[in-house]
């Protein structure tokens, strides 16, 4: 499908890989792309994300994976990052900065917030002697309760 895009406001270079995401998510609704400074710090050492903080796992998934290095709009960016995010709402850019995704903006946004968190909690463990993080099968559960019971009944966990 081709790209077509409308308005007075130049779309930013990242447009193809806001709108494979789109095409590849059917529903994703929200596309954040951030160069804050703890994500930034981890994508640089091009770490992946261990699932250290409960609300890490439920919102972003099991983890989150540093993409490959790519130079900015390529289609080597796009390809990296789109597999890095499979089955989760937020990604490391190596070198760059970090992606996250929602079902809404409000999601969106809260991924982009949690995800800072987490990056500074995990520079902070390592001084410490490491981040500890949760098993892999717990993390994926509670992505899943995240996914399918909790953000679903949001009205009602008010």
């Amino acid at each position: 499908m081709p790209l077509s895009v409308e308005g007075d406001i130049r779309p930013s270079s990242g447009k193809k890989l806001h709108a494979r995401i789109y095409q590849t998510r059917g529903k994703i609704q929200a596309v954040i792309h951030t160069h804050q400074p703890h994500a930034s710090t981890v994508a640089a050492a091009r770490r992946d994300l261990p699932p250290i903080l409960d609300d890490q796992a439920q919102i972003l998934g099991p983890s989150v994976r540093c993409a490959a290095y790519a130079m900015p709009n390529t289609k080597k960016i796009v390809k990296t990052t789109v597999n890095a995010l499979k089955g989760r709402f937020a990604a490391l850019m190596a070198n760059h900065g970090a992606i996250t995704i929602g079902r809404t903006m409000e999601e969106a946004i809260i991924a982009a917030l949690v995800l800072e968190k987490a990056c500074k909690a995990f520079i902070e463990a390592e001084f410490l002697g490491g981040a500890k993080p949760l098993s892999g099968v717990e993390a994926w559960v509670m992505h899943k309760v995240y996914l399918f019971m909790y953000s679903k009944n949001k009205e009602t966990n008010k």
